[in-house]
């Protein structure tokens, strides 16, 4: 009997169990006839002899008909959250580079101003400088006086600067004493200020027109003390120029003075300690403008309509300009040389007399007095009294008026001419003409 009791809720169990099956395949069914996807059914059998084991019936659904609206409420919030924080975090960063750029800008224009003196106090400030200070200490002294703000920056200054606070000789360079110095000065004006102030000497040297070479460096060198002789001949001779008007001119092919005839005789401004590279190359300079006035452009133009190369008449300008002592004989003694050398078959010699005097006096340092016989025989190529044609180069460094009368000679007939006692010149077409005029000169001399 209790054994039939016992079995009895069990049945029971079962029955239910098949009904609540038969309700859920009808359901089932009842969705498939609707056109629904079926639903899948799952029997989960027990043990029946447990009273805590169950069947469970479970009906799966798809994962995307699963929703859990609370989840992405919380996702909406987060994502909300997560952008307005990125957003103050990107203001942050902007804000500390900003302040960051803002010092590192002022930093850098203290320095800056510091060093440079671009805007400081004009107001001078007196400071003592004791014996043998080095820049350690004129840093610190600059520092104490406020003439700087950084010392430690000036020392670093000083340092790659090069500057030494000892001379070779181990004595400070700092001159001791009290000075007084202006804020406005710069790290290197300050170095400067303390020390014994090296002034170059700034000297004006005039070559009047028809000025030599050799007398353009005695000039130099023992009345201005600039260079030497040495340096001004192996710089005329042998120094190589990047100017094309003396393209040609590498060797002295005869000449004494490789440059004579092509240092413009002008008045110019030179410092004292001036190297002779620096002055050539100044009065060079000064050539090049004045025969770009002569030329006017068209200077190759002109040379062949006159059949000569530019050292000739750069030649020929520098005998015109020791033959001639006034500006209305220039182109009147350029127009005899040019007819003579025209004329070759007749006039074979200019027979120029400032020739004789350069020849004879670069030979033997001597200029002579008079010319005599034997002066005028003289062997020299650049004697035009015994010699053909021009001279091997210039005999002096002629002016304007002379290089522009060379390039542009008087249309006349003369070949002689003779100048009288004023100085003036008198002109001629034939030697009779010449001899009566030679005569006058020597009576007007003699009276």
């Amino acid at each position: 009997m209790e054994e039939n009791k016992n079995r009895r809720p069990h049945a029971r169990r079962n029955v239910e169990k098949s009904a609540s099956n038969d309700a859920v395949a009808k359901k089932a069914a009842d969705s498939s006839d609707a056109g629904a996807k079926p639903a899948e059914t799952v029997f989960e059998v027990v043990d029946f002899s447990n009273d805590n084991a169950k069947t469970r019936l479970t009906e799966a659904q798809p994962k995307a008909e699963l929703k859990t609206p609370v989840r992405q409420k919380k996702e909406k919030e987060n994502k909300s959250s997560g952008a307005l924080g990125g957003i103050i975090k990107a203001l942050l960063y902007m804000t500390l580079v900003l302040v960051l750029s803002i010092g590192i800008a002022y930093t850098i224009i203290e320095v800056a101003n510091d060093v440079f003196a671009f805007v400081k106090s004009d107001e001078a400030v007196q400071v003592e400088i004791p014996e043998k200070a080095d820049v350690n200490d004129i840093a610190d002294i600059l520092g104490d006086a406020d003439v700087i703000k950084y010392p430690g920056l000036f020392k670093l200054y000083a340092k790659i600067s090069n500057e030494d606070s000892v001379d070779d000789e181990g004595n400070s360079v700092f001159i001791p004493g009290t000075y007084m110095v202006s804020p406005m000065l710069n790290y290197m004006q300050l170095l400067s200020a303390f020390k014994k102030q090296y002034t170059r000497e700034v000297v004006w040297v005039t070559f009047p027109e028809g000025t030599t070479v050799d007398d353009m460096i005695t000039i130099l060198t023992e009345e201005y003390g600039i260079s030497t002789r040495e340096d001004f001949v192996k710089t005329i001779n042998e120094y190589d120029f990047d100017f094309d008007f003396l393209e040609g001119l590498d060797e002295l092919d005869g000449r004494y003075y490789r440059l004579e005839g092509y240092l413009f005789p002008d008045t110019y401004q030179f410092y004292t300690d001036s190297s002779a590279v620096t002055v050539v190359y100044r009065m060079l300079q000064n050539f090049e403008t004045k025969l770009k006035y002569v030329g006017g452009g068209k200077l190759d133009e002109r040379l062949n309509e006159l059949g000569m190369t530019l050292d000739e008449v750069v030649t020929l300008a520098s005998i015109i300009e020791k033959e001639v002592k006034y500006p209305v004989d220039y182109d009147q003694v350029s127009s005899v040389f040019y007819n003579r050398l025209a004329d070759k078959a007749n006039f074979p010699r200019l027979e120029s007399d400032a020739t004789t005097v350069y020849a004879i006096q670069m030979e033997t340092g001597v200029r002579p007095a008079e010319l005599g016989a034997a002066e005028l025989a003289f062997d020299s190529p650049y004697n035009t009294r015994s010699s053909r044609g021009l001279p091997p180069g210039a005999i002096t460094n002629p002016g304007y008026e002379a290089l522009y009368c060379a390039f542009y000679p008087a249309k006349t007939d003369y070949y002689y001419f003779v100048a009288d006692k004023t100085g003036y010149n008198l002109y001629a077409t034939t030697l009779a003409a010449h001899n009566r005029n030679k005569a006058q000169v020597q009576s007007e001399a003699g009276n």
